[in-house]
């Protein structure tokens, strides 16, 4: 039986990449993020960086602003780089003027 989104942190604890990608890709982002909203931030930044680009940066962008800057904080530079790529310019903007 396949994991329904409710079971992604235990997926994820797991190392069960192919399912978390899989439950991350099933659904609306806001449906991923009131999951994970409670997970460590070290889970949240496992959690995306599995992502795809697309689906990682919807997740992250639905993410409430202290905890996309929690988030930031533990991504090494070029991550951090693609995610600010792959972003919606508006989105883009609030999370560069968040930062300085």
């Amino acid at each position: 039986m396949k994991a329904s989104i409710e079971n992604l942190r235990d997926e994820l604890r797991r190392n069960n990449t192919m399912e978390v990608i899989r439950l991350c890709g099933s659904v609306r982002p806001q449906k991923v993020v009131n999951v994970i909203s409670d997970l460590e931030q070290e889970e949240i930044h496992q959690l995306l960086v599995l992502q795809p680009a697309y689906i990682r940066t919807e997740i992250f962008s639905n993410l409430p602003e202290d905890l996309q800057l929690k988030v930031v904080g533990r991504m090494k530079r070029d991550q951090l780089a693609a995610l600010i790529t792959d972003m919606a310019s508006d989105d883009r903007v609030d999370l560069l003027q968040s930062l300085s």
